[in-house]
């Protein structure tokens, strides 16, 4: 390309020095755009064949859809209660691994984890594809038929759990697939109120995209660190939270193809408001149960009262001294409400 476009300047009158510093910059620009692009690729595809490898030596599933790969991992009895786990938009499955464990070890319950796309193992985003509710309940409903087949499992539906946006895809599957949902649990759910997203500033239009690119995760860090204080009575857990968190992010940022650029789709294109979505559910003979913790900054146990005016059938069980992610917080508190709920036992 520069042997080209020296060629090229040879021939420029000198009479027209404002050109030929125009052509030279241009040049440069798209020199650096083609390095840049290249490199990108190739780090995508160095990505990928890592993924593949870890993937074949941990005994890891990848599910290959019409939109593209998902990780997951089924555990369990092959009949009986399912329960899908569907993370947040910062973490990946692998925060809900020791309590689908749990599940499994403990109450003989089945169990399904996933990584969202741009999230851990699975593919990017796709291109041309908004970040939606619709893209990931999309997204279970192919990894669904691709991994059980026609029937859910066995001759019972499913429960399906949600966190934070997980939520709001749970819900947002629920809404479209009613024969496949028999309950529905909802932890930390956004979707209703105001925005309380702490990463408001990444929606915006380039700032959003520069401050992405210049601060990494770290921006997501400080974040999660304001949510999650090493501090007061919930030290322990607040600490144990956290290092799950950044071990996430970290190993994402180092792991998962395109993460902060399927993050920001994601926190730019997500519907904020939910509303619809859970009225309508409220209007279903559809079992729900919401857990919050008290301390929840991001989404205050005050949206609380919102969801239940949505959807009067729902049951609030309240954890004192938590934060936003109550399931790492109150593991065995979390798990145990979860599996009282999905054998239709009473949940205190």
């Amino acid at each position: 390309v520069m042997n080209a476009l020296r060629g090229w300047l040879r021939n420029l009158s000198l009479d027209h020095p404002v050109l030929t510093a125009g052509v030279c910059v241009v040049g440069c620009v798209g020199a650096a755009v083609g390095v840049v692009a290249w490199y990108t690729e190739r780090r995508r595809a160095h990505i990928r064949e890592e993924q593949v490898t870890l993937a074949r030596s941990k005994g890891i599933h990848l599910a290959h859809t019409r939109l593209g790969r998902t990780r997951y991992e089924l555990r369990g009895p092959d009949a009986g209660p399912l329960v899908v786990f569907v993370h947040g938009a910062v973490t990946h499955s692998e925060v809900w691994e020791p309590m689908a464990q749990r599940l499994c070890d403990e109450d003989n319950v089945g169990a399904l984890t996933f990584d969202m796309f741009g999230r851990g193992l699975s593919d990017p985003v796709p291109r041309g594809l908004a970040a939606n509710d619709v893209l990931f309940a999309a997204q279970l409903s192919e990894l669904l038929h691709r991994v059980l087949g026609a029937e859910p499992h066995g001759t019972s539906k499913l429960t399906l759990v949600g966190h934070s946006l997980g939520a709001a895809v749970a819900a947002g599957f629920a809404r479209r697939h009613p024969n496949l949902v028999e309950k529905l649990v909802l932890v930390s759910p956004v979707g209703m109120g105001s925005d309380h997203c702490g990463h408001w500033t990444l929606r915006i239009p380039v700032l959003g995209t520069l401050l992405a690119c210049w601060l990494g995760t770290m921006y997501v860090h400080k974040w999660t660190q304001s949510e999650l204080p090493v501090s007061g009575d919930s030290m322990n857990s607040n600490a144990h939270a956290r290092e799950v968190v950044y071990d996430s992010l970290a190993w994402q940022e180092e792991h998962t193809i395109d993460y902060m650029r399927s993050l920001r789709k994601t926190l730019r294109e997500f519907p904020r408001d939910l509303t619809e979505t859970y009225r309508e559910l409220g209007t279903r003979d559809l079992p729900v149960l919401m857990i919050w913790g008290t301390a929840d900054a991001l989404t205050p146990l005050e949206d609380a009262r919102l969801f239940q005016e949505a959807m009067p059938q729902a049951k609030l069980l309240t954890v004192e001294g938590a934060g936003h992610y109550v399931m790492l917080q109150r593991e065995a508190t979390v798990s145990k409400a979860i599996a009282t709920f999905v054998k239709g036992e009473e949940t205190h």
